[in-house]
């Protein structure tokens, strides 16, 4: 009874999923060409094999920032990732044009792209001091091989050069940076589960004189925390202004204003760091043994914002780890509870690679991953009617910091393709 009397208390924060629908608390659904269920795959996006690591994806100079570039400018996109092997590799590199709902836009080649859109590469950068052994690669684009000739959500795919096989995929934006966006933030208490602290998010969007009819051209989304496919589409839509649109959530597509993730801070290895009770050198790989994480307790020590990729160390010495989880219910949760761990390291991804196992010495939940050196989110979840539920308690309603992006799509008159015209992303206090 005593535990049945603490579940009660358990907050299952609903994660917005998907192009599919409006509103943010709906069931979540596997990527199409994938078995997994994720927070941050979108259609077509081919999901991590498990020798990639360290992967990161951000505008160059600018570490941690959204894949976002500006049409026609000096703007590049680093692409970053480390795999386990012994041998150096050779990989294919392609892109595809999307509509914002993640479909093939059907355009040919010649219209989006110019240059050659079947790269290579290769000469990666050995690790050689700690087991295992990984390459390290980075590529930047676009470069003097390929540029792109039109805005709008873009798929950069990975592939065995030698077998041709998809490795894996990962979506990135190209905006015009027309017109001009201007979103802001309203919080309402007490309006979500709970009790909870809701974000109804709103634009305006000055638009761009080749924008004839926007009642029928333009369309707006917003998504919160960099989960891409989870973006909402806003109800209510406002275009009496001549030259200027306004569009807003309505009551029942609010962000939820209270998520927050773990953080993992593996920088330091040693028995200094607070979060590492154990630490082995001598096993291959490495093993660290994290501290016991809390079902009612939150740290409120998020030191990075985005989510997406994290962290990952970039220079040679850094290590690749066996790092076990440990997460204590205290009876809240029964023993054969199905419990996974999510976070920027496994792209956020139900996995039964990740999924917690109930050690009965310990009278605790754990999992081991294998993770590089770095800084991530991280979080624990469970699958309920096809849902991802983050767990949490009544202790965890606050508000918290969110990171929102809004985009405005215009659907091209002529060659009826979804153009992105302009890209915001802006911050909850």
């Amino acid at each position: 009874m005593k535990a049945q009397s603490i579940f009660k208390t358990l907050l299952v924060a609903f994660i917005f999923v998907g192009c599919k629908s409006s509103t943010p608390f709906i069931e979540s659904s596997s990527t199409p060409g994938s078995t997994e269920n994720s927070l941050l795959l979108v259609p077509g996006q081919t999901p991590l094999p498990q020798s990639i690591k360290g992967l990161q994806l951000y505008r160059k100079n600018y570490a941690g920032s959204p894949p976002v570039i500006r049409l026609g400018s000096q703007d590049q996109l680093l692409l970053r990732f480390d795999e386990l092997a012994a041998l150096s590799g050779q990989f294919g590199i392609k892109f595809s044009h999307r509509n914002q709902d993640w479909s093939a836009s059907g355009l040919a080649d010649i219209w989006v792209y110019e240059g050659v859109n079947d790269l290579t590469i290769q000469g990666g950068s050995f690790n050689e001091q700690s087991l295992p052994n990984y390459f390290s690669y980075s590529y930047e684009f676009p470069n003097r091989d390929i540029q792109f000739l039109v805005s709008g959500n873009y798929l950069v795919t990975i592939t065995d050069f030698q077998s041709g096989t998809e490795l894996f995929s990962l979506p990135f934006f190209v905006t015009e940076n027309a017109g001009e966006l201007e979103p802001s933030i309203e919080t309402f208490f007490n309006t979500g589960p709970l009790g909870s602290a809701m974000d109804q998010l709103n634009i305006s969007y000055f638009y761009p004189d080749f924008v004839e009819f926007p009642q029928f051209n333009l369309s707006y989304r917003f998504a919160q925390n960099r989960f891409w496919e989870n973006s909402i589409a806003p109800k209510q839509t406002n275009f009496i202004q001549e030259g200027r649109t306004t569009a807003r959530l309505t009551r029942d597509q609010f962000f939820p204003a209270y998520i927050e993730f773990n953080t993992l801070d593996l920088r330091l290895l040693s028995l200094q760091n607070p979060q590492i009770f154990g630490y082995d050198r001598a096993e291959i790989p490495e093993r660290v043994i994290l501290r016991n994480d809390y079902f009612n307790f939150s740290s409120d020590l998020r030191t990075i914002t985005e989510t997406g990729f994290g962290r990952p160390v970039n220079d040679l010495g850094a290590r690749m780890l066996h790092v076990l989880f440990r997460y204590e219910t205290q009876g809240a949760l029964r023993r054969d509870s199905q419990i996974y761990l999510l976070g920027d390291f496994n792209q956020w991804t139900i996995n039964n690679r990740f999924k917690l196992t109930y050690n009965n010495q310990e009278g605790l939940f754990e999992v081991n991953a294998l993770i590089k050196q770095g800084l991530y989110n991280y979080s624990y979840a469970v699958v309920e009617d096809g849902r991802i539920n983050f767990l949490r308690n009544l202790e965890t309603l606050t508000q918290k910091s969110q990171e929102y992006a809004g985009f405005v799509y215009y659907k091209d008159p002529q060659l009826q393709y979804d153009r992105l015209l302009s890209v915001r992303v802006f911050y909850s206090e």
